[in-house]
């Protein structure tokens, strides 16, 4: 007769650490609660359920996971800093005629109302992007990326009772 311990849970992310209460990755879920009369199931608004589902993580892993958002909240930041620079700089550059492309870019207003949230959000997502590529080279080897937490049996076992990842829909 063989004795087995029994079994420990472990981080999610890293397979490795115990899971620390306060670091869990949590994860918003809901699901139509519908209502119950016929007649009125028609013209009623839905109801919704909302409930937050914990997967286990440990504290380094939660550690990994703020510094990569970290590193996308700054990108996208930075980026739109140097979208504003750029516009900026068209301005500046076809105010002081240095160019014609400044002027013919941003002096037209047909074309200055498209340009320019076009210039400053781009920039903003191109640095979005940069900085989600950097944080993802920025997590340790063997830990997975946060999103992978929606394959989590917690997460899995809601989904077959017809529960959906996200917060409730604002009706």
């Amino acid at each position: 007769m063989t004795q087995q311990a029994p079994q420990t849970p472990t981080c999610w992310f890293c397979g490795r650490r115990p899971p620390e209460r306060d670091s869990a990755s949590e994860w918003e879920m809901h699901r139509e609660t519908g209502v119950k009369d016929e007649e009125v199931a028609s013209i009623a608004k839905p109801e919704w359920e909302p409930v937050t589902v914990p997967v286990p993580r440990c504290a380094e892993c939660k550690r990994a996971h703020d510094r990569r958002e970290s590193f996308v909240e700054k990108g996208w930041k930075v980026g739109l800093l140097v979208g504003l620079v750029l516009l900026a700089a068209m301005f500046l550059s076809g105010l002081l005629g240095a160019t014609a492309l400044g002027a013919r870019l941003l002096f037209v207003p047909s074309r200055a109302i498209i340009l320019t949230p076009v210039i400053v959000f781009g920039s903003g997502v191109a640095g979005g992007i940069v900085g989600w590529l950097f944080g993802k080279s920025s997590l340790p080897p063997g830990v997975r990326d946060q999103g992978s937490a929606t394959l989590h049996p917690n997460i899995r076992r809601m989904e077959e009772q017809g529960w959906k990842i996200g917060a409730k829909p604002r009706v």
